[in-house]
């Protein structure tokens, strides 16, 4: 399972990480999607998404995120069962307050 995220706006404003990390940049207070992939079909599979820090909107397999108004990092979490099995992931964020970096 993995939890992949793409830019709902300009997309100067999002980077995606650089080699060898797992951190995306963005810009403070942008929003974005955030997709749970799973192998196979994804009927029956019920997906829970939680944030530690901005605000997640929307439910199954696709959700937006808006990052805080502040520098920070952040981490949404998806939970994905099927009755049986339970399974977690999750996309880290930095947030950023300079527009400059990107």
């Amino acid at each position: 399972m993995l939890a992949s995220a793409a830019s709902s706006g300009s997309s100067d404003l999002i980077k995606q990480p650089a080699l060898g990390t797992k951190e995306w940049t963005i810009f403070q207070s942008r929003e974005v999607f955030i997709t749970c992939e799973v192998g196979g079909s994804a009927d029956g599979l019920d997906f829970e998404w939680d944030c530690d820090l901005g605000q997640v909107s929307g439910s199954g397999r696709t959700i937006s995120w808006e990052a805080p108004s502040g520098a920070c990092y952040a981490h949404v979490t998806v939970t994905v069962t099927n009755g049986e099995t339970t399974e977690e992931g999750s996309v880290r964020f930095r947030v950023s307050t300079c527009g400059t970096c990107f």
